[in-house]
């Protein structure tokens, strides 16, 4: 039997109804009078909609939840993945700079090199340092050039012994032996070995002498403006002879021409010897308000040098010939391939000579090989005068590869420099006071007797 509810029971009823929370009796009376009733129809249809609009935000609310949520997964992959990447980046730094080494520059010490044909011997070590440990050292043959390079780890820690690495080795090879290098540095070629000032000079050689840039190296492997200060350069390659002329910016004392003079001509013959079309080297300088100049052309270097000066071009050996002649060897710098670390040897110099000086550089040699440098070169204040004393310490090397010499030069008050005509055996052992006596002047050239 179908039981009626009044309207007002049916609208209390409706809300419950619509969520969810009658009962089933409840629901068929409910549904009942609606199904009868128009008004309370359309009081339930309204009261669903607004219901059901809600709803949409909250749906919406869920959507932005689950993609934060898949954002923050893929975030946290992504992160991941740069820190594996971060990771192998630094592990692959670690292996390849502090496992495997990287090439190491100047690290070889040279006490014996010996070229027979294709057979070459060689005596020495590849020295580590306060930040990098000598891992092996490789040689290759290519046309006849052999090169050895060094590889060196970066160190973790400071040293705790010298891990240097020693070696004696003989190799042989199919093709006969032109040259020997240490890495960029030249050491043997053409029969003999080569100072370091040859090689560095040897390697800026070309044909042209219209390529500034490749002068220019030229001009930085001489040191020039260290001897001659500031310059300015005009190259005159229009037509033959071909000149490089170099103008001195800063004016010339009466008393240091004589030897910045000599000191042109010396250049020039070297500048000669490794450019391959220049003609003529001039130097235009400004002495008490007048111009003068000093020009070496080709032909007069090559009578100087006793041999076609262009033959430099192709010996290291010869262009380090050439610098023993005409004095510029004395402004060789440290050769970073000879041996290291023995002891002292202090030379007591008097003054006998009529010139007071400022001091006395020297350059010790093994061979043609310059094995140290020492000495500053800046004007002292106090000069040496005669009969007064001069102490000149030379860091001299432990076991000296077989006789070495030293060679002084003196540099007077005004800075000028003069190479002493005699050389000195090197006494044994180290750590001895040697007596010398200085006698000369810059005419006649300064001698040096023990």
């Amino acid at each position: 039997m179908t039981q009626n509810i009044p309207c007002e029971v049916a609208k209390d009823l409706m809300p419950s109804y619509i969520d969810g929370l009658t009962s089933e009796v409840t629901n068929e009376l409910l549904e009942a009078h609606v199904a009868s009733c128009e008004d309370c129809k359309a009081s339930l249809d309204a009261m669903r909609e607004v219901t059901e609009l809600p709803e949409q935000p909250a749906q919406a609310e869920t959507k932005e939840i689950d993609f934060l949520k898949k954002n923050r997964r893929r975030n946290r992959i992504i992160l991941w993945a740069a820190a594996a990447v971060v990771c192998s980046l630094l592990l692959a730094f670690y292996v390849r700079y502090y496992v495997i080494g990287e090439v190491m520059i100047d690290a070889f010490r040279i006490h014996d090199i010996q070229v027979d044909g294709t057979l070459l011997s060689i005596k020495g070590e590849a020295k580590s340092n306060a930040y990098y440990r000598v891992k092996g050292f490789s040689e290759e043959e290519k046309d006849g050039v052999v090169t050895f390079t060094a590889r060196g780890a970066r160190r973790v820690f400071a040293p705790q012994t010298d891990d240097s690495l020693f070696f004696n080795a003989e190799y042989e090879y199919d093709t006969e032996i032109t040259m020997v290098r240490m890495d960029e540095r030249i050491l043997w070629h053409d029969g003999a070995r080569v100072s370091a000032l040859a090689s560095d000079v040897y390697e800026t050689r070309h044909e042209h002498m219209g390529d500034m840039p490749a002068n220019a190296k030229t001009a930085n492997a001489l040191d020039l403006s260290a001897h001659l200060g500031a310059y300015r350069n005009e190259l005159l390659s229009e037509e033959a002879p071909y000149t490089w002329k170099l103008h001195l910016e800063e004016e010339l004392q009466p008393g240091e021409v004589p030897v910045k003079e000599e000191r042109m001509r010396s250049f020039a013959c070297v500048m000669l010897g490794v450019i391959g079309n220049l003609d003529a080297v001039s130097f235009e300088y400004v002495c008490r308000g007048g111009t003068h100049t000093v020009r070496v052309t080709a032909e007069e270097a090559t009578a100087f040098f006793g041999q076609e000066i262009k033959s430099c071009m192709q010996s290291a050996r010869l262009l380090d010939e050439l610098l023993y002649k005409t004095g510029l060897h004395v402004y060789a710098r440290f050769d970073s391939t000879m041996p290291e670390d023995r002891g002292k040897i202090v030379f007591q110099i008097r003054n006998d000579s009529d010139i007071p000086f400022s001091l006395i550089r020297y350059v010790l040699y093994h061979g043609q090989g310059i094995l140290a440098v020492g000495g500053e070169t800046k004007v002292n204040v106090i000069p040496y005068e005669k009969g007064e004393m001069y102490l000149c310490i030379l860091d001299a090397m432990g076991e000296v590869p077989g006789e070495c010499h030293i060679e002084f030069v003196v540099q007077l008050t005004d800075g000028t420099e003069y190479p002493v005509e005699e050389r000195i055996l090197l006494p044994e052992p180290a750590g001895t006071l040697q007596m010398l006596t200085l006698t000369g002047n810059p005419e006649e050239g300064f001698h040096i007797s023990q």
